[in-house]
């Protein structure tokens, strides 16, 4: 039910791999991981390592129901509970991810599941009052309320609301850590012996009180050049009680 998401994240120029491997253990190659659905329960070392690949930098983007108690078990450890709901209509969002999204085609036209959200994770949407999305402080796990939105079974990436959400997933993996670091411009053409300028803006106004540190890659089409890597950390203060 998810070849469109498939086909949609190749054309975006990932290489997408459909793991059954046992146990699971992601490792740093893996640029992001799309959980939905699994048909077997993950044991205490599966849910300890999709924890560790968080807090190592990895991406993971949940989208399971609610009675999959072991994905809970893995959740919880980011302060993210699932339980059914069953709210229906526009999204109410200002988080970039859920930006130009409006009423998404979902099975059964609702959302399964609401969220009870907690530190270190943050709501970024709702629905009918209800949470169906969340985020953790350091932008490494975000939890759907759903497991419709990008599926063929409901033909729901036809819809424009649903493929709007799944390109503002991509450039989210595609970005930084917190999505705070933009680049002007992002690519372009430099003569031999010429330099470019490139602005870096960093954006901090969605982002908790904590540290971020995100990696950027520089990748070029010259043969005796590398492509070259470099840190940027953020470190955000919150806003003074008076």
């Amino acid at each position: 039910y998810l070849m469109t998401l498939r086909s949609t994240l190749e054309a975006a120029g990932f290489l997408v791999i459909q793991t059954g491997v046992r146990p699971i253990q992601p490792s740093g190659s893996y640029v992001a991981l799309f959980i939905s659905e699994p048909d077997y329960s993950l044991s205490t070392t599966e849910i300890s390592n999709l924890k560790n690949y968080v807090l190592a930098g990895g991406k993971i983007i949940d989208m399971t129901d609610s009675y999959f108690e072991y994905i809970n078990q893995f959740l919880r450890e980011f302060g993210v509970t699932r339980a059914y709901g069953g709210a229906s209509g526009p999204v109410t969002s200002t988080h970039q991810i859920f930006q130009g999204v409006g009423d998404l085609t979902l099975d059964g036209s609702n959302w399964d599941n609401q969220l009870t959200v907690i530190s270190p994770s943050i709501p970024i949407a709702t629905c009918g009052g209800q949470i169906i999305a969340s985020i953790t402080s350091n932008n490494r796990l975000l939890v759907l309320g759903e497991d419709s939105q990008f599926s063929d079974f409901v033909n729901s990436l036809a819809d424009p609301d649903n493929m709007h959400l799944l390109q503002n997933v991509i450039s989210w993996i595609k970005t930084g850590s917190s999505g705070a670091v933009t680049f002007s411009p992002t690519s372009g053409t430099v003569a031999p012996n010429d330099s470019q300028s490139v602005t870096i803006t960093i954006d901090s106004k969605n982002l908790p009180a904590g540290d971020y540190r995100e990696t950027f890659e520089i990748v070029n089409n010259e043969p005796q050049s590398k492509s070259k890597k470099f840190p940027v950390s953020i470190h955000v203060v919150s806003a003074p009680h008076l």
